[in-house]
């Protein structure tokens, strides 16, 4: 999404969203998959968006992206029409205008694409509770329940593994774990960018112990 301003913490908003949805989790089973098991198969997932407010702002493109034995495959993009005019201040940053857009699906026409390509893997994104919550709003507004996936921050788990990081945007971890920035600021582009992160974070996240989904859940 339109993240250039993603520095630091996140804006109290999304924290406040990014723990409810935590509080949602625990209800659910404990999430015992060894993170070994992201090495065959997990899903990353990036939007790009009208804005940074998760309430308020709109999806113009998204990718859900597939990664089976360290390597993407294939997946699933879209332009998305959200409805309003995109503001100037995204566009410079995305690319995406009014034009391109016009002729797209809304969001909640491509949620059944979004969730076969989804699965039941896990979902990895940088800063990942902003898209997650975009989704979930569409998905409320077609009365369907929330994905029930585990979810992995990038973003969050290299803050965690590292404090003294002060910056931990997409291009500052890509450049520390050698990944290469390809098609920045588009949604396949940044999803395939945070694949290969969470990639490169595995190593590190066993080197500390952790060993399953629920110990990296709990570590983010």
């Amino acid at each position: 999404a339109a993240r250039t301003l993603r520095h630091g913490p996140p804006p109290v908003k999304s924290l406040a969203r990014w723990l409810r949805w935590h509080e949602w989790r625990a209800t659910l089973p404990e999430d015992r998959r060894p993170l070994a098991t992201l090495l065959s198969t997990f899903v990353a997932i990036d939007l790009e968006t009208t804005g940074l407010d998760a309430g308020r702002d709109a999806a113009v493109a998204v990718a859900v992206v597939p990664f089976r034995g360290g390597e993407p495959a294939g997946g699933y993009e879209t332009l998305v029409n959200p409805g309003r005019l995109i503001p100037a201040t995204s566009t410079r940053i995305h690319g995406i205008t009014d034009e391109m857009v016009a002729g797209a699906p809304r969001l909640g026409d491509v949620l059944d694409r979004i969730e076969s390509t989804c699965g039941d893997a896990v979902l990895v994104g940088h800063g990942v509770a902003f898209d997650l919550a975009i989704l979930e709003r569409a998905r409320r507004a077609r009365r369907r329940p929330p994905l029930r996936n585990t979810a992995l921050c990038t973003m969050r788990l290299a803050a965690a593994l590292h404090p003294g990081w002060t910056d931990v945007t997409l291009e500052s971890l890509a450049a520390r774990l050698r990944v290469p920035v390809v098609a920045r600021h588009t949604a396949r582009g940044d999803a395939l960018i945070a694949g290969a992160l969470m990639l490169g974070l595995l190593p590190e996240l066993a080197r500390r112990g952790h060993r399953t989904l629920a110990d990296a859940l709990w570590f983010q």
